[in-house]
């Protein structure tokens, strides 16, 4: 009730229209009006503290203004509405990079007609695809995996794959191992993985952290049934490459950490984590962790306990095979976690420093 109160000191007739707002959300999405008062009550708090010489009713009527929008949007939408989980994330990549480069080495040797001979460019310099369609300045594309259900429905959850192409793909804000809610519908795709059902962004894609007890991370990472059939404990990694599935599934693990470097390789953007449980004696495996997992480890010390989701690669290192993983996701878990009470600043030179890249 706190942001209910916080409401009450807005003027009527605005404190009136988020009421009938929320009333309305709730009735016919299921979000409950709480969660609409304070998005309303954080982005009023917000507008002030960056114009505090501002007229309080201007600023309440901005508020409004600013937030109306997105929930008549959320309100008049006709994609489901779906809860779950995203356990992990591949980096952004534009698939369209290599012919780009090409194109523009052409160019910058004087091959101008070369490149759109081979239809690689326009006559005007544009970059075009295999098809001849120009290129958008944004071509990333980013997949996410994780866990979902619809939100009113009490079915088991299911393994979705979702794809974020263009903007969606590196500047939407998709937590990692969070509740969350979000808009998408199922496609109708038949060449995909099996057992994963893949998922088609909602128009004006957003993923709303909520509370949710099946989605957890804690919970997931415990006890959810769901989720074990991608985990492997971390001394019986090598099992998995006996079979070398690794190199092509995401699997997940879990361990203590001894080090964390949390300087980025220069090269990759990646920080580096060593983990290990009580089986593997002195040996341990390197975790490779993403810009986008970077905020994974902060204020976390070494001694706690991860949870791992990533593609396992082998390698050998003086005469001696060992493994790492990619990260895909990341999360310190809660009943092992120790938290670092001032952050170190590690040198990246380190032995290991160029083995993994």
């Amino acid at each position: 009730m706190k942001y209910q109160e916080e409401l009450e000191k807005f003027d009527d007739d605005i404190s009136g229209r988020i009421i009938d707002l929320a009333a309305k959300v709730e009735d016919n999405i299921g979000i409950g009006k709480e969660e609409v008062y304070e998005d309303f009550i954080k982005e009023y708090q917000m507008l002030k503290s960056e114009l505090p010489d501002r007229d309080d009713e201007m600023l309440q009527h901005q508020t409004w203004i600013r937030r109306e929008g997105r929930w008549n949007a959320e309100l008049n939408s006709d994609e489901p509405m779906m809860v779950g989980i995203i356990i992990g994330a591949g980096d952004a990549w534009d698939p369209q990079a290599d012919r780009k480069e090409k194109a523009r080495k052409m160019m910058e040797n004087d091959k101008f007609e070369e490149a759109v001979e081979k239809g690689l460019i326009d006559n005007n310099g544009n970059f075009l695809n295999e098809r001849g369609n120009e290129i958008p300045d944004n071509t990333y594309t980013r997949k996410l995996r994780g866990y979902y259900r619809k939100m009113d429905s009490e079915e088991e959850p299911k393994k979705f794959i979702m794809n974020l192409n263009g903007w969606r793909a590196t500047d939407i804000d998709y937590p990692i191992m969070k509740p969350v809610r979000w808009r998408a519908e199922v496609a109708d795709f038949d060449g995909g993985e099996d057992d994963w059902d893949y998922l088609n962004a909602g128009r004006s894609l957003r993923f709303n952290e909520i509370e949710s007890d099946v989605f957890d991370p804690e919970i997931v990472i415990e006890d959810a049934d769901y989720l074990k059939d991608q985990f492997t404990e971390l001394h019986k990694i090598d099992e998995i490459h006996d079979s070398r599935l690794g190199y092509t599934e995401l699997h997940a693990t879990a361990g203590f950490t001894g080090y964390i470097n949390r300087n980025p390789n220069n090269k990759t953007g990646n920080m580096r984590m060593n983990i290990s449980n009580e089986k593997m004696g002195d040996h341990n495996i390197t975790v490779w962790i993403p810009e986008h997992l970077h905020h994974k480890v902060e204020g976390v010390d070494t001694g706690s306990k991860f949870w791992v989701y990533g593609y396992i690669r082998e390698d050998e290192y003086e005469g001696e095979t060992t493994y790492s993983i990619q990260a895909w996701g990341l999360h310190a878990i809660e009943d092992w976690r120790i938290d670092m009470v001032q952050e170190q600043n590690v040198d990246t030179s380190d032995d290991f420093s160029t083995v993994y890249e």
